[in-house]
């Protein structure tokens, strides 16, 4: 229960921050006025059994960043790889979870620029990895969750990485050193050294809880 309460209490403050700071009015009024129509619906509240009343007929603004309209993003995207990885299970392709860390210690003062690095060089290697497989043949199928946690007690707070689903209709012998070397270099030309502490590539098998994770 105290999880629980906890849980709640940071989310109404995460909202009340978004309402006053959100970069966007679309952002700061969602869930706070009446959808914008020419005739406007009554604003009403809805209880399912197991589930929290809410009220409906209020304006949204879909952004993944907002903290109410990210939980339909992250479902669309949990039911994405789970589709994606049950079908490559059942033809026999190869599904692999990538994961790909940026050390704490680059971009302390300039979290945009963490965020920018992180995003671009993942972007290059996933295109020379297509580029790589095209030539031979191989089709690829991928799916991308950046993922944030933050130490408030350390120096270098944020820690940022990124899950990747890689799906290929055969195997391929040396991926794993491929996408090191090519991620090191792509990183190295940024002015980041990152180390194979921080860089994972594990076979999935099945789909019971990896797709929560990667999202």
């Amino acid at each position: 229960v105290s999880v629980t309460n906890d849980y709640k209490k940071l989310t109404y403050e995460m909202i009340r921050f978004q309402e006053r700071y959100a970069p966007t009015k679309s952002m700061r009024w969602c869930n706070r006025v009446p959808l914008q129509l020419e005739k406007r619906p009554e604003v009403t509240i809805a209880k399912v059994k197991g589930k929290s009343a809410k009220f409906c007929n209020l304006m949204t603004c879909g952004n993944p960043w907002c903290v109410s309209c990210n939980k339909s993003f992250r479902q669309d995207r949990r039911d994405k790889a789970k589709i994606g990885i049950g079908k490559a299970l059942a033809n026999k392709y190869e599904a692999k979870m990538l994961t790909l860390t940026i050390p704490r210690v680059f971009g302390n003062e300039d979290w945009e620029m963490k965020f920018s690095v992180v995003n671009g060089v993942y972007r290059q290697l996933n295109d020379r990895l297509r580029t790589k497989l095209k030539r031979k043949g191989i089709k690829l199928y991928t799916i991308k969750g950046l993922d944030v946690t933050i130490d408030k007690t350390r120096r270098d707070p944020i820690h940022l990485h990124i899950h990747s689903l890689l799906i290929t209709d055969l195997n391929i012998d040396g991926l794993k050193d491929w996408i090191f070397k090519t991620y090191k270099r792509l990183m190295k030309k940024r002015g980041v050294k990152v180390h194979k502490k921080g860089f994972d590539i594990t076979d999935i098998n099945s789909d019971k809880e990896i797709t929560d994770y990667i999202v």
